[in-house]
């Protein structure tokens, strides 16, 4: 096991990184879910969400898989989605914020979106799964939405699929 990464400063490195373009703009990174898949190299996958400063709010813009390749290095933020506004998010503000929970069982990847509602002491959660291959596309029409103890055990495609 190695220590801690430094940047050229001296300071504590950021485990993922953000761009120049995000540096001066309030943008905050946040790691979740941390993945590790030993039958592939590289072995760790970290989920994020990218969120924003704005006044005394911070928004969520969307989230993403972010690589990283080694211990005594910074995770790396792959083109997912080229062409769109945001080519390293995966998902979109308006999609589930995958990465609460994730496993890598053979060759799925399967992830939880949980929200935390206020005043609330259940935690809706939703559960997807992808064929780890995937992630070297970034293909996001792989991935099926499964709800536990369906009838067909089968995937199920509706906008929300919660776990009890």
């Amino acid at each position: 096991m190695t220590g801690p990464v430094y940047d050229d400063t001296g300071a504590p490195a950021e485990l993922i990184p953000r761009t120049s373009a995000e540096t001066g703009g309030h943008w905050i990174l946040e790691p979740e879910a941390v993945v590790w898949d030993k039958a592939r190299s590289p072995p760790l996958l970290v989920f994020y969400s990218k969120r924003r400063e704005e006044g005394r709010e911070i928004r969520r813009a969307g989230s993403s898989i972010a690589v990283w390749p080694r211990q005594d290095a910074p995770a790396e933020r792959p083109v997912l989605r080229p062409g769109a506004e945001d080519p390293s998010l995966l998902f979109d503000v308006g999609e589930p914020a995958w990465g609460s929970g994730a496993i890598v069982v053979g060759e799925w990847l399967y992830a939880y979106a949980c929200e935390q509602a206020k005043s609330r002491f259940a935690v809706p959660c939703l559960l997807a799964r992808a064929p780890l291959d995937a992630r070297s596309t970034g293909a996001r029409g792989a991935s099926t939405r499964a709800a536990p103890g369906s009838p067909t055990g089968g995937p199920r495609r509706p906008s929300s699929m919660p776990v009890s």
